[in-house]
């Protein structure tokens, strides 16, 4: 009778305990968020995030048998050493278990478009390690946005890391192509370019290379080529078939542009922000599909004063309402099921995913964020003005800082988009009685 009893009651403890292992809707494991939140840096580089991502518990659990796969593994590293070497001084990479390392290596391997190089005896592993990577990701920006301060303040660095590897990640761009290891701002401009380029199908560094050459350095400038026919005798002369070249500009249609980005941050009631005022940032933005604008209308510097700024979309320049080139299609993405499939990323399934940031880069502090959904997006692209967003946040103490306010995409490279404004706080004064 005792054991008909504590038979079920057991078995209810066992399901308890391993229900509790999990954390969040996506089910991924308590520990890993704890090793996320050990491993977090407020300076984490784009380069770190691999490693980040690849401590995850659930890698564990998958086998690793040195006799078959030591050798691959060997040669895994060496093919992808260039895309870890930061991480490698660190000591405890050395110390880290097989499972971990292979997983780390083979998250590198579809961002650098090595999976077909991928050893056949690794093969088997690169579906179960790679379709977790999503719902890792987004555990991971949790960790990145967990409030630093008491205004509520997030680390900025971590955030935009973590959102440009996912970026490479899904469309396999090596991390190191569009962070070259220079601080030259040529160098790392160049660097985002041909990423934006390697992005498109049939596209490699090759042909990226050959449209530079063609004063084409990025996604945008092939946009804003005047005409389809113009941008296939381009894309074949930079070396691609007819076919492909086809490919690759019926895959323009879909490369999301931020038309109109403007923002501006106010006080209610108020002409002045004294410090840890609340204050509301506006931003407004209409996004569209397809060919860039036949001419742009360039924005040098910041404007100075309370809602003034720059607006710096995809690549560097500030559209004219209104300026818009034949080529403007007018193609709305209502979800994913209405986005092409991903030229180079087959094992796991992605959404198009935007986030509002308004940061302080002087500072390395978001002030505030939100995730814009599917909906919202699809609004900001069906009217013609736009949809506005809200985002609250308390000023920081005293003094003048420059903002910028950042659209920033998780699945496409090279159409982030920026607003910068420089704000000035005002000393709180006390009220004598």
């Amino acid at each position: 009778m005792a054991f008909g009893v504590l038979l079920p009651l057991g078995f209810a403890v066992c399901t308890i305990l391993r229900m509790n292992q999990y954390t969040g809707s996506g089910g991924v494991l308590q520990q890993t968020q704890r090793n996320f939140f050990y491993d977090f840096k407020p300076s984490m580089a784009l380069s770190k995030v691999p490693h980040m991502l690849s401590i995850a518990m659930e890698y564990a659990a998958i086998p690793y048998s040195a006799t078959l796969q030591d050798d691959p593994m060997r040669k895994l590293r060496a093919l992808l050493k260039a895309e870890y070497t930061d991480v490698k001084k660190d000591p405890k990479f050395a110390r880290r278990k097989e499972q971990h390392v292979k997983a780390h290596m083979l998250i590198l391997a579809q961002a650098c478009r090595k999976t077909r190089e991928v050893d056949p005896a690794l093969q088997p592993d690169l579906k179960p390690v790679l379709s977790l990577v999503p719902r890792l990701f987004e555990l991971a920006l949790k960790v990145s946005l967990t409030p630093a301060n008491q205004l509520g303040y997030t680390y900025m660095r971590p955030t935009l890391s973590l959102l440009e590897f996912s970026q490479c990640f899904t469309q396999a761009v090596a991390p190191s192509v569009r962070k070259p290891a220079t601080t030259s701002e040529k160098a790392v401009a160049l660097g985002e370019g041909i990423a934006s380029l390697l992005q498109l199908p049939h596209v490699d560094e090759r042909v990226a290379t050959n449209l530079l050459r063609k004063k084409c350095g990025s996604v945008g400038d092939l946009m804003a080529t005047c005409g389809g026919s113009a941008r296939v005798e381009a894309l074949k002369a930079a070396g691609l078939s007819d076919g492909a070249a086809a490919d690759v500009e019926a895959h323009l249609r879909f490369v999301p542009r931020a038309e109109v980005f403007t923002a501006s941050v106010e006080t209610e009631g108020e002409g002045v922000m004294t410090e840890l005022d609340v204050v509301t940032c506006t931003v407004n933005l209409k996004m569209s599909r397809g060919g860039l604008p036949a001419r742009t209308l360039a924005i040098a510097g910041a404007a100075v004063g309370e809602g003034g700024g720059e607006s710096v979309g995809a690549e560097g320049a500030a559209a004219a309402p209104g300026s818009w080139g034949n080529d403007n299609c007018g193609l709305v993405v209502a979800g994913k099921d209405d986005l092409p499939p991903l030229p180079f990323c087959t094992h796991c399934e992605r959404e198009e995913g935007w986030w509002l940031l308004v940061t302080d880069p002087a500072s390395n502090f978001t002030l505030a964020h939100r995730t814009l959904d599917a909906k919202a997006i699809e609004e900001a692209q069906r009217n013609p003005r736009g949809k506005s967003f809200e985002l609250k946040f308390n000023v920081p103490t005293a003094g003048t800082y420059s903002l910028s306010v950042l659209l920033v995409s998780d699945y496409w490279i090279g159409v982030d988009a920026k607003w910068a404004c420089k704000v000035k706080v005002l000393k709180r004064t006390k009220v004598r009685s």
